[in-house]
Parts: structure tokens; sequence; C-alpha cells
């Protein structure tokens, strides 16, 4: 027999052989090679057994040579061939088994990890559809009560209008009255002062009832804006003058042009101007700045009064706010002026921000888009 198969736990082997010669037998000689472990002669001497332990699964060939007492050696070496066996999960088809079942798995991981995906997305869409119908039941529920609180306003607003012109009819039928004292004449001036100020608030309460309407139109057109402030600016002269108190302008000289509509921004310069009046020292400065920057047209209000803390710019633009600091020679103030301020600059598609420190006065800087030059 030469071949053998042996098992991959039959790995340890032993071998006897002799040569055949008798005449000196303990002098004869060999030498082995064991192809597929070692593929070299090895001189082995005169031993007549071969050891080999924890042999590898795979096939290997031993090859045996013997000489004789002369030391003549025989050309016609003995052979056999060893095939162990390897465990079957050593084998190429476990392992290709191994790898299409591994592949299997990945591939059905996957495609359950995508399936519940899909669930979830179909889940999750659902829910955003139904969240959806719901905001936009709840937005139409909230338009209609901000059309109602307008409308509400409105009415309250012109209801109040009429008691309040009863008043100053009556106030001036008291002041007609040539025999009054001068207690009497101060009361009715807080009287006339009351009246005016409920007024003012009447008129922007309508105003901001009205202005987010969307069937109120903005009548854009290009305001040359040096010219607009020539003319805008002698209508405060005399309201400076009460308080001893100089507008100074600063205008780039190339002409500065805005599209944007001229009602609006003559409401927002006057809310700004009466602002800064209200609020700065008498005898003090009011710069009005107006600079071109890219597309868009800078426009600074700046007052040199008690300036704003961190909290009152916070809340300078909300409506009905108090700040901390109180009109400088008793003004009313009812807390929408940069409310309205701040709805007309965005209806207006500009912007407005406030630079401030306590002290040191407050600039009120808005910028709008450029009209055509």
């Amino acid at each position: 027999m030469n071949s053998i198969e042996l098992s991959y736990d039959q790995n340890n082997l032993t071998f006897e052989f002799s040569a055949l010669e008798f005449t000196n037998s303990q002098i004869n000689k060999y030498k082995y090679k064991l192809e597929g472990f070692n593929d070299s002669w090895v001189e082995y001497g005169s031993k007549h057994d071969l050891n080999f332990t924890n042999l590898d699964p795979k096939t290997y060939v031993l090859k045996i040579k013997g000489s004789n007492d002369e030391g003549v050696w025989n050309e016609q070496e003995t052979s056999l061939t060893i095939n162990i066996k390897p465990p079957f999960w050593k084998t190429l088809w476990f392992r290709i088994l191994s790898i299409l079942l591994t592949i299997g798995l990945l591939f059905s991981f996957y495609y359950s990890r995508i399936n519940r995906l899909k669930k979830t997305e179909a889940l999750l869409q659902k829910e955003v559809s139904k969240q959806t119908k719901e905001l936009v039941g709840n937005n139409k529920k909230l338009e209609e009560l901000d059309r109602e609180k307008d409308g509400i306003i409105g009415i309250m607003a012109h209801d109040l209008r009429g008691p309040l012109n009863n008043i100053r009819g009556l106030s001036q039928l008291l002041e007609s009255n040539e025999n009054l004292d001068e207690e009497q004449k101060t009361y009715i001036g807080y009287i006339n002062k009351s009246v005016k100020s409920g007024n003012s608030l009447i008129t922007d309460l309508l105003f901001m009832s009205n202005i987010n309407h969307p069937e109120k139109t903005i009548e854009l057109k290009d305001i040359e804006l040096s010219e607009f402030i020539e003319v805008w600016a002698k209508s405060y002269i005399t309201r400076l003058d009460k308080k001893g108190q100089e507008l100074r302008t600063f205008i780039d000289k190339k002409p500065l042009i805005i599209h944007t509509d001229q009602k609006l921004v003559t409401r927002v310069f006057d809310n700004l101007m009466t602002n800064a009046i209200k609020f700065s020292n008498k005898g003090s400065k009011i710069d009005l700045s107006v600079n071109s920057n890219n597309d868009l047209v800078v426009i600074s209000f700046k007052d040199y009064g008690h300036g704003m803390s961190e909290a009152d710019k916070n809340k300078a633009f909300k409506m009905f706010q108090k700040l901390s600091a109180r009109p400088t020679d008793g003004e009313s103030s009812h807390g929408l002026g940069l409310a309205i301020v701040k709805t007309l600059v965005e209806k207006l598609e500009g912007s407005i921000t406030i630079k401030s420190e306590l002290g040191k006065g407050t600039e009120f800087i808005l910028s709008l888009p450029k009209g055509k030059v």
C-alpha cells in the first residue's frame, strides 16, 4: 500500500523501517524526507523508527533511503503518501458555505432594516400629515382670532374716542370761562394732556389693528431721502425749540433713493424722532444720519439721553412694554411706538437694530432697500 488516509486527529505518526541487508545490519544507515513538511533529505543514522507529531491536515509524501554496510546508498527510495484529512470546519466547502451564509445573513439584516425604516417612515409621514392638518386648522383659528382681536380693538378704539372728544369739548367750554383761577386752569391742562395722550394711544391701536390686514396694500415708489428729510424735518421745529434741542443731519452727498411706501416711512421717522425727543434732555442734540451700504440705505436716529439696559433692548420692540428710562419732560409713553416701527420696517422688507449703553444715549439703525438711481 503506497498511501494511507487519516483523520485530522490522527496526526501523531510513528514509522518503523529496515533495509534488506543482513550482513552487518547494525551499521546500515538511513535518510528521509517528508515532502510537505521538509523537502530536503535528512541524515538519520542507523535508527529504525521515525516520529512526527501534530502534523497539519494536508497531503505528505514520506521518502526513505537506506545504505549497506559499505556505505552504498540505494537510489530507489521507498515512498508513502500520507493524506491527513482536515476537520469539516476547515474544508473548502464549509468555508464557502459559511461565506454564503454570512452574506445571506447580512442581506437579510439589511433588507429587514430597510423594511423597518420604510415602515417607520410611513408612520412618521402619517403622523406629520396629521400634525400638519392640525396646524393648518389651528392657524386658521388663530387667524380668525387675530381678526376678531383687531376688530375688537378697532371697535373699542372708536368707542373710546367719542367720550374722549366729549371730555375735550367740555374742557374747552371750561377754558372759555374767564373766571377760572390758576389752579383750575392747571387741572384743565392736565385733562387736556390726558385726552391728547388717550387719543394718541387710540390712533396707534387703530393703526396696529389695520396695518396687518392683507387688504392693506403697500404703495411702493422711489423716494429721494435728502429731499424727503428736508421737508419732513420742518414739522419738528416747534417741538425741538420747546425743549431747546437741535436736530443735526448727516446725509451722503450722492443721491440716496429708497423704494418704499412714503406714508409708512413717514410714520417710522415720526415715531423714532418722537422717541428721541421724549428721552433726550433739554438742550441736547439728536443726530439723523443716512448712508449707503451695498443694496441698502442705512438710516440712524441717535439721541444722547439715558440709554437702555440690556433688558430694555430685549423688549423695546414688544407691545405695551414700559422701559426703565422715562421721558425727560413728563411726556406720555404708552409702549406702542417702537412696536409700530418694527412692524412697519419689516413690512417694507427692512430691518432695525438698537445700539445703546446706559448713560450714553440710544441709536436706532434701520436698513431699507435702495431704489433706482
